[in-house]
């Protein structure tokens, strides 16, 4: 007998690797665009723009982080240790 909630878990689940997979590939741009961020932000004078940009990049960090997160205790997180694990892996 076929569950009526399998295709939903199963879309929820594939919800929750895209998820973790924006955050992680976010999380790689700024780490590998570190230097210039520091080089055109933080070592210059403040200035708006220089201060939306911040909060922009930390809101958006901030906001993927909550929304995996949530994701993943929703689902679990033993299938996507194995997922996450892969991704490093590339």
């Amino acid at each position: 007998m076929d569950n009526p909630w399998l295709p939903v878990y199963l879309q929820g689940q594939a919800n929750t690797y895209c998820r973790v997979s924006v955050l992680v590939l976010f999380a790689y741009e700024m780490l590998i665009t570190l230097d210039e961020e520091i080089e055109t932000i933080w070592k210059r004078r403040i200035t708006l723009p220089s201060i939306l940009y911040l909060v922009m990049r930390v809101g958006t960090l901030g906001y993927l982080i909550l929304n995996a997160t949530q994701a993943i205790k929703f689902f679990g997180l033993q299938s996507l240790v194995g997922y996450v694990d892969s991704i490093i892996c590339l």
